[in-house]
């Protein structure tokens, strides 16, 4: 798991130092600073991936990420042209840091698109760990799931890649995700906690079944269907509705004509089921394009998930969001059900942008047992009582 997060000079991020936790809430409005630190784990994930190491630099152009160019992840205040990075990892205490300098003439690379080393204090910065023991830590192999804000939408096929599922890879917009599902149906969850319908024996069903209960707090009733398309190698994607809770009462809608919320969630809802204890999930604005019955639901899955042991780490602007995990604390704590999280795996931060230097503020919040918050500063999560004293003055 990643402990502490160290960034200086990154964009809006001119100087944090983050205790992240099995449940780390990322919120603020928009501009604060949010995706920067998300953005700063992809660099490295990016890096490791495209090139095997992280013995130069940092590659700021790639699948997960185009950051653009040196000049345009420099902290517009910084002193200097160096950024920092330190993430520490629990594993035997091993922390990877980097102190880095724009070299925009280096190696033909002109533009600034990689991001090296300081060559001046490279043996200070070096990271003690070969690329063979990087692979040990979720961020590097593929104990990972990055679930980016623009995902898949409804459309009539979705492409395949055996590569990718074979890695448990369901990509970051969720484009592999119909292949994954249909290729993985009848496999069963690693993380109990997440099972929420059995057969008659008790017996947890498999990864269909658990997609399609928690995809019915969405919409009631629900069943996902996937099928193969051999003349394209591709797989499409429909839904079963009913009225009593039983499959194949109705014919199966395809994804076209189903309601749009359920595909865009869909990458979301998967990535939380076959996640496995100790693996790395990132997850940007998971309530989008959903109604507050089941943005609260998503807020209680992310929690159960995190206290089975997956670590994760949620961009959200959703009250609704932090509300459902909220709940699932209060829950937990006072013994209501065995599906929640204790507060000491939750960490909330709140983003605001330092108007003088044009940086990112960031303000821990701390939930505490019975989930209410120790504090609420201006422009957290309070539009909604600030239109109710609006409509009631």
């Amino acid at each position: 798991m990643i402990q502490n997060i160290q960034i200086k000079n990154f964009k809006l991020l001119k100087g944090c130092n983050l205790p992240l936790s099995h449940l780390t809430l990322l919120t603020g409005v928009n501009g604060m600073g949010k995706s920067t630190l998300i953005q700063a784990l992809l660099l490295f994930r990016q890096t490791y991936q495209k090139i095997g190491h992280l013995n130069e630099g940092l590659l700021l152009r790639g699948d997960l990420i185009d950051l653009g160019t040196t000049a345009d992840i420099l902290c517009d205040t910084a002193i200097n042209d160096e950024i920092n990075f330190s993430f520490d990892m629990e594993e035997n205490n091993h922390s990877l840091k980097y102190t880095l300098i724009q070299q925009q003439e280096k190696a033909g690379n002109k533009r600034g698109e990689f991001f090296y080393l300081n060559p001046e204090q490279e043996k200070s910065f070096l990271i003690n760990l070969s690329p063979q023991e990087l692979a040990n830590y979720p961020l590097f192999n593929a104990h990972f799931q990055y679930i980016s804000a623009a995902r898949i939408i409804p459309q009539t096929s979705y492409t395949s890649s055996e590569r990718d599922v074979e890695k448990k890879w369901i990509g970051k917009q969720g484009e592999f995700l119909i292949h994954y599902l249909h290729t993985n149906k009848n496999k069963y969850i690693q993380n109990a906690c997440l099972a929420l319908v059995e057969d008659e024996k008790n017996k947890a069903l498999p990864l269909i079944d658990q997609v399609s209960a928690w995809l019915s707090f969405i919409s009631p009733n629900v069943f996902v269907k996937t099928q193969y398309l051999p003349e394209t190698d591709s797989y499409s994607l429909g839904y079963e509705f009913s009225t009593n809770g039983s499959i194949g009462k109705t014919k199966t809608f395809k994804a076209i004509n189903a309601a749009f919320g359920l595909t865009y969630v869909l990458p979301v809802i998967t990535a939380l089921l076959i996640a496995e204890k100790g693996d790395l999930v990132i997850i940007e604005n998971p309530e989008s394009d959903l109604h507050p019955q089941g943005q609260a639901k998503l807020g209680e899955m992310m929690a159960i998930a995190a206290e089975g042991g997956v670590q994760l780490i949620i961009e959200t602007h959703s009250d609704h969001i932090l509300n459902g995990i909220r709940v699932a604390i209060k829950k937990f704590h006072k013994g209501e059900t065995s599906k929640g999280i204790s507060t000491e795996k939750v960490k909330t931060y709140y983003f605001k942008r330092n108007e003088q230097e044009h940086i990112a503020d960031i303000i821990p919040i701390i939930i505490d047992e019975n989930g209410d918050l120790n504090k609420q500063p201006d422009g957290f999560m309070d539009e909604w009582g600030n239109l109710l004293y609006e409509l009631l003055d």
